[in-house]
């Protein structure tokens, strides 16, 4: 996948993201408030942008439209290929924001989802990052042996 777009297109996101950081009324931590972060990748996935749309907070609704939206959707398969699948979400908690990254499977290579909630399970953040490298084989049970 050619970096420059994919780091123009994780640019745009994290434009929204500052944005978002700079409002001047933080939210508290994090409450009880469930999040389903797999299902509101499902409904981005299948093209149900209204419901994605509807889990967004206040900045993210106004900073993201729902045009918007789909040409970010649709420059993302552009460059990643067909969408194959996604995994379980692995959740955290940073500044107060739980942050789900959710592994996705394209024709050409596999991204990360990253969905930002605050705390009344709104998102507040959306961003497509290139996966992690896989690590090489290390196996710690063996030893380097020297024969003479």
């Amino acid at each position: 996948m050619p970096r420059k777009i994919l780091i123009a297109l994780v640019s745009a996101l994290v434009f929204v993201a500052h944005a978002h950081a700079a409002d001047s009324n933080p939210k508290p931590a994090p409450g009880p408030v469930a999040v389903h972060p797999e299902a509101d990748l499902d409904h981005l996935v299948k093209g149900e942008l209204d419901a994605v749309i509807a889990g967004f907070d206040a900045t993210m609704t106004s900073a993201l439209p729902k045009s918007q939206l789909a040409t970010v959707w649709t420059a993302l398969g552009s460059q990643a290929g067909t969408y194959k699948s996604h995994g379980k979400a692995e959740m955290s908690e940073q500044g107060g924001y739980r942050v789900a990254l959710i592994p996705m499977a394209f024709e050409k290579g596999d991204l990360l989802a990253k969905l930002v909630y605050d705390s009344d399970g709104k998102i507040a953040g959306l961003f497509f990052l290139p996966a992690p490298s896989k690590p090489a084989f290390q196996h710690s049970g063996i030893r380097s042996l020297e024969f003479t």
